[in-house]
C-alpha cells in the first residue's frame, strides 16, 4: 500500500536557558557554491520555491564543515532544540556526485497522515539530480546527529515530503 511521506519542520530556535545536554539539530541552509556574501537572497526567493530553505544561510564554496562550524562558531546560530517526536532533517539537492546545496532543520517525515519516520534517508531522481531527505535522532551529548541509513522511495513520496515542506514554510511566523 502505497504511503505518502511529507514533512513539517519544528523551528525551535535555541534560547539563552537551554540546558547543554538538550538534544539540538543544526538548522540552517547551505546555499551551494554559486552565492556568495554580496547575493542577496531570502527564502521567500522563487530560487527556494521547491527547496527547503531555512535561514541563516551558510556562505562558503564548498559545504560547510559542520565539525567547524560546531567546535569553533557561535552554535546559537544555527542550531535548534530537539523537540519530542522531530529528528533532525538534512535535505540535498546533487548532480554529478556533487552537493548543490543543503539544509538542515528540526522537523519530521511523516508517513501517510500519522506516522513520523524518525531515522532514514530517502532520494529519488529528477532529471540529472538525485535528492536527498536524511532523518535522524540527537542524543543530546556533543555534536547533533548528521547522517542516517539509506532507504530509496519513489518520486511521488518525495515529492509530497517536498510539498509539505513548502506549505509548512508558508505557515511560520516571521
Amino acid at each position: 500500500m502505497f504511503m505518502p511521506l511529507r514533512c513539517v519542520t519544528g523551528l525551535g530556535h535555541l534560547n539563552n536557558l537551554a540546558k547543554r545536554e538538550e538534544p539540538k539539530c543544526f538548522r540552517f541552509s547551505w546555499l551551494g557554491p554559486t552565492f556568495d556574501n554580496n547575493t542577496n537572497i531570502n527564502c521567500s526567493s522563487t530560487a527556494y520555491k521547491e527547496i527547503p530553505c531555512i535561514e541563516p544561510f551558510e556562505i562558503s564554496v564548498k559545504p560547510p564543515n559542520i565539525t567547524h562550524m560546531w567546535i569553533n562558531e557561535n552554535r546559537s546560530e544555527f542550531y535548534c532544540l530537539l523537540r519530542a517526536g522531530y529528528s533532525c532533517i538534512k535535505y540535498t539537492y546533487n548532480f554529478n556526485g556533487a552537493v548543490v546545496n543543503s539544509t538542515h532543520f528540526c522537523g519530521k517525515v511523516i508517513e501517510g497522515t500519522a506516522h513520523a519516520i524518525p531515522t532514514g534517508c530517502f532520494t529519488q531522481k529528477v532529471g540529472g539530480h538525485i535528492i536527498e531527505a536524511c532523518a535522524c535522532r540527537s542524543n543530546g551529548f556533543g555534536m547533533p546527529c548528521n547522517l542516517s541509513i539509506r532507504h530509496t522511495y519513489s518520486t511521488a513520496i518525495i515529492t509530497l515530503l517536498l510539498l509539505s515542506v513548502n506549505a509548512a514554510s508558508y505557515l511560520r511566523p516571521y
